[in-house]
């Protein structure tokens, strides 16, 4: 595996549903739970990649190079928690 392909790999996704697997696994959850859970995993990862995306583009059109880092590191995160805090109110907790 190159150094190239390790910055592909979602760790926060594969650390948050490892957590919830190994949880659901030893019963201290239940399935509905499990997949609510998977569901915002899934949900703040993609509002992740895609705020970061428009954030980089909005740095890039402001400052290239230091807008388009912090424009990215931004909107990766509000993106992330944006996504994650919605699909929470959309699913309800077991």
């Amino acid at each position: 595996m190159k150094l190239k392909s390790l910055s592909k790999i979602p760790f926060g996704l594969i650390f948050n549903q490892g957590k919830d697997t190994y949880d659901f696994k030893q019963g201290k959850i239940d399935d509905k739970q499990y997949a609510k859970n998977t569901a915002s995993n899934l949900a703040g990862y993609g509002g992740g990649v895609w705020g970061t995306v428009a954030g980089e583009a909005i740095g890039t059109a402001i400052c290239p190079g230091p807008g388009t880092v912090i424009g990215g590191i931004i909107g990766g995160v509000c993106g992330s928690t944006g996504a994650s805090k919605g699909m929470d109110k959309f699913l309800e907790d077991d």
